[in-house]
């Protein structure tokens, strides 16, 4: 490869890394799981331990939810993703991914709320999640219930978002009236969508004030077939 293309490719890539500043709340490079709920054992939970790089806090709990239908809902964390999918048509449940530091949380499907996650985030302006993609069911839209805790004050607020590939959402929070961003103790994000609702996150970040967020940008996925498709056809041009 040319150095121009080289350059090029590595223009591309960085076009998806974070802005200086963010925080990760959660990349999914570690505490994998994988979790089914159903109409017999209709709450699972997963408590997970890792970098503070890597999750917020050190610590991830997650509580799969089985709604209604005659099949499985289902949850995994692999490979720097975080799946959720039901098994049929009639199917629906719920993810809850909770960061509230170590609390003493144990796997017993019922999710207690902690105080210990001691982010400071008031440079930040909001939260992006990251999707590679979400189908939404039948409704064509899943609602995402975020609640964040601090010293002063806690809030919640319901976001909505709809089927697509490759996209960001982003939670401003200015949506938290009440909370401290110095002293934030927990962050939930509780997903909800009817049946046959499907999704695969990314990575949950913060913003740093006036870096964009809520902007669409490509995933490595999505750039790496674009690149191909562009240094195939410089390949074509220096033969001619």
């Amino acid at each position: 490869m040319l150095p121009k293309n080289r350059a090029f490719l590595a223009g591309l890539i960085a076009a998806t890394a974070l802005p200086a500043g963010a925080v990760t709340i959660d990349n999914f490079t570690e505490g994998t799981y994988a979790l089914t709920a159903n109409s017999i054992m209709p709450a699972v939970e997963a408590v997970r331990t890792g970098s503070t790089s890597a999750i917020a806090g050190g610590q991830r709990d997650a509580l799969l939810r089985w709604f209604s239908g005659p099949l499985n809902v289902s949850a995994i964390v692999t490979g720097g993703a975080a799946q959720f999918f039901n098994s049929d048509s009639q199917t629906a449940g719920g993810l809850v991914l909770q960061y509230d530091g170590f609390d003493g949380e144990v796997e017993d499907g019922v999710l207690n709320n902690g105080s210990n996650l001691g982010l400071n985030l008031a440079g930040d302006d909001g939260i992006e999640l990251r999707f590679r993609f979400l189908e939404a069911g039948l409704a064509g839209g899943m609602s995402i219930l975020t609640t964040i805790q601090s010293a002063q004050g806690t809030a919640s607020h319901t976001s909505f978002a709809a089927n697509g590939t490759n996209f960001n959402h982003f939670i401003a929070f200015s949506n938290f009236a009440g909370v401290d961003f110095t002293t934030v103790q927990r962050i939930q994000f509780e997903f909800t969508g009817t049946q046959a609702t499907d999704f695969t996150l990314t990575g949950i970040f913060t913003m740093p004030s006036g870096s964009g967020g809520g902007d669409v940008i490509p995933g490595p996925a999505a750039v790496l077939p674009f690149a191909a498709g562009v240094f195939a056809a410089l390949r074509k041009r220096r033969q001619r």
